[in-house]
């Protein structure tokens, strides 16, 4: 189908349960969900507004690794995650085109 857009405000929780003594590295598992209002139906014959939950796992690694626990700086973060959208069939089986996808993710985490 075409491209189109949408609002997505998710929430994800993070439980960094491995680290090094020094906190240099993490290893970390995460759950959430989103909900999407989509400017169209997403996917292509469900409807504009889905769920999104997901669930996966992921390693963080200082940019300093000197800094200890106290450390405030940027960290390395990369992960795998599974992700599911679907309206729940809150119109029926259906209009419910459910897909399910592993998300690959690398990024720079910033202290607040």
């Amino acid at each position: 189908g075409k491209d189109t857009g949408g609002i997505n405000p998710n929430m994800v929780f993070r439980w960094h349960f491995s680290h090094a003594k020094n906190y240099d590295w993490t290893l970390f598992t995460d759950f959430g969900i989103g909900l999407l209002a989509g400017f169209d139906d997403v996917p292509n014959g469900g409807t504009s507004f889905n769920f999104l939950p997901r669930i996966g796992f992921g390693y963080t690694r200082a940019f300093d690794p000197t800094g200890g626990p106290d450390s405030t700086g940027p960290r390395w973060m990369v992960g795998v995650r599974w992700h599911h959208i679907s309206n729940a069939r809150i119109e029926g089986d259906e209009r419910n085109p459910a897909r399910d996808s592993l998300l690959f993710y690398v990024g720079i985490t910033l202290p607040l």
